[in-house]
């Protein structure tokens, strides 16, 4: 009769990654601390490596990239590690899906009377937007293609899409209001 087949473990490592690493890839570099056993004395010796975890563009929060037999080595088995990607808050991006979100400050006169703003883009370009006329608070503007890429559809890439704060004033003198009317 056989032995049975040892359990094996999974440990979950975050991966932490910028909005901009996880637009054109990379590849990080991370110390594993792990428990070896020592056959030969029954107790168990740490040990330090470094493992290069490849990350493909467009890969998602969430996401697992899984290395089998590089945990803890017990007597019967070796511990798999899934390294789970984390995306960092970005100031001046927002993801959903594959796509980016940006938003510009305007003015209450810029709203109604025109704007225009260069914006920022994930790889480094700038791009022009805005309107010649009155501007609602739902405004967007979108650019296909420029978001992120798709991980299982590199051709398809997500959109930019760049929407707008109104900045309306905290005080109106008597003036201001009476001009209004």
């Amino acid at each position: 009769q056989q032995a049975p087949m040892p359990k094996i473990t999974v440990l979950e490592m975050p991966l932490p990654l910028s909005l901009e690493e996880l637009f054109i890839g990379t590849v990080k570099k991370m110390k594993i601390t792990r428990k070896v056993y020592d056959r030969a004395t029954g107790g168990y010796q740490t040990e330090q490596r470094i493992i290069k975890v490849p990350v493909a563009k467009g890969l998602r929060a969430g996401s697992k990239l899984k290395y089998s037999d590089i945990g803890d080595r017990h007597k019967d088995s070796t511990q798999d590690i899934h390294f789970v990607i984390q995306e960092k808050q970005h100031p001046l991006f927002k993801r959903e899906g594959n796509d980016l979100y940006h938003n510009v400050d305007i003015s209450l006169t810029e709203s109604l009377c025109g704007w225009d703003r260069i914006v920022p883009t994930i790889d480094g370009k700038n791009l022009s937007v805005g309107r010649a006329g009155p501007t609602s608070s739902t405004f967007t503007e979108t650019f296909p293609g420029l978001g992120m890429p798709n991980y299982g559809s590199p051709t398809d890439p997500g959109n930019y899409i760049v929407g707008v704060n109104i900045k309306h004033p905290d005080i109106l003198t008597q003036a201001q209001k009476d001009s209004l009317r």
